[in-house]
């Protein structure tokens, strides 16, 4: 792992090959306090229109460790427009969570608003007690758009069936 395309936000990030990243390749926070990194994601041109009729959100995915149960590690992600100008109350976070001495998959999803050409990824890890340091790993990382989220409507729900359902042979 490298942390090509990475910007520190504040503290540092950089690439380990110690354990527990001896089998994997993975980069790791730098400091005491809060570390951030991000990375920005145009918009390829194709999916513009699809972005502008809302039809669009984006998944991430990551895989995460950290080696004290006072951290706290998210992902948030911002959009931005053509003028790289960020759009108001847009933005998005994952829980603040922290898998110690485990390997975790994470999964976080959101809708991308119309008008958006670029997504800021930013992973934040956050040491409140201020006990660790280097103890937050990251491997896996991915970003990919897919099908909006469908809000939840109303829903007609068959609670409970005694007896043969009509005309289909099956018994509930």
């Amino acid at each position: 792992a490298n942390t090509a395309g990475w910007t520190a936000g504040s503290g540092s990030i950089t690439p380990r090959t110690s354990s527990p990243c001896t089998t994997i390749r993975c980069f790791q926070d730098g400091s005491l306090g809060t570390d951030s990194f991000y990375q920005d994601l145009p918009i390829p041109a194709d999916r513009n229109a699809e972005i502008d009729n809302a039809a669009r959100g984006i998944e991430l995915q990551w895989i995460e460790r950290s080696d004290a149960a006072g951290d706290r590690i998210s992902a948030s992600l911002k959009f931005y427009d053509a003028a790289n100008a960020e759009i108001p109350n847009s933005a998005s976070a994952s829980p603040q969570l922290a898998s110690v001495d485990v390997w975790a998959s994470r999964l976080h999803r959101a809708d991308v608003p119309a008008g958006t050409r670029k997504v800021r990824l930013t992973y934040t890890v956050t040491h409140p007690n201020h006990y660790s340091t280097n103890g937050a790993f990251f491997t896996g990382i991915s970003a990919r758009l897919v099908a909006r989220n469908v809000p939840a409507g109303a829903m007609d729900l068959l609670a409970a069936v005694d007896g043969p359902l009509a005309g289909t042979g099956d018994t509930v």
